[in-house]
């Protein structure tokens, strides 16, 4: 499904979006971006697990039809989604890539009957904290038992459902 389309310094980057299992090219695509975005690098074995559950997964592509960014998430239980995974290449960050994601996953969440979207980010990543605090994330704990250090968990009641 193809959503929107912005166009920027780098020429058009349109957006997709695709709630099925990914596909072995796609898995690639994810893996190779995910190298130049995080410390611990993911595998393929790492995106594999997608395929056990409900997942949306939106993509940003520039006009070569590269992909430059994505935004991972899934059904953490009937009412309530996971935003698991994702990032920017860094060449394209600070372009409202990140945010137009966000905005595509939330809208898709409200469309799709869920009431709340749950995330969580190591604790020292500021960018995410910010990023989570704009979007009205709200911290509810931690984890410490992490793989990869300590964790803030997110939650944000979505606006199409009524507060109790």
């Amino acid at each position: 499904m193809t959503g929107n389309t912005i166009h920027s310094q780098f020429g058009e980057i349109t957006f997709d979006y695709i709630d099925s299992i990914p596909n072995d090219e796609l898995l690639e695509e994810l893996v190779n971006l995910s190298l130049s975005l995080f410390e611990n690098k993911p595998n393929r074995d790492y995106f594999g697990a997608m395929k056990h559950k409900p997942a949306l997964i939106l993509l940003a592509r520039n006009s070569d039809n590269t992909l430059i960014a994505f935004k991972i998430g899934y059904q953490y239980s009937c009412d309530i989604f996971y935003s698991w995974l994702g990032g920017v290449h860094p060449l394209y960050r600070k372009h409202g890539i990140a945010q137009s994601l966000i905005n595509m996953q939330h809208e898709w969440c409200i469309n799709n009957q869920y009431r709340m979207i749950r995330t969580k980010t190591l604790f020292n990543n500021s960018i995410m904290y910010r990023l989570n605090v704009k979007n009205g994330f709200f911290i509810i704990g931690n984890d410490i038992s992490g793989k990869h250090g300590p964790t803030l968990i997110y939650s944000k009641l979505l606006s199409s459902h009524p507060q109790n």
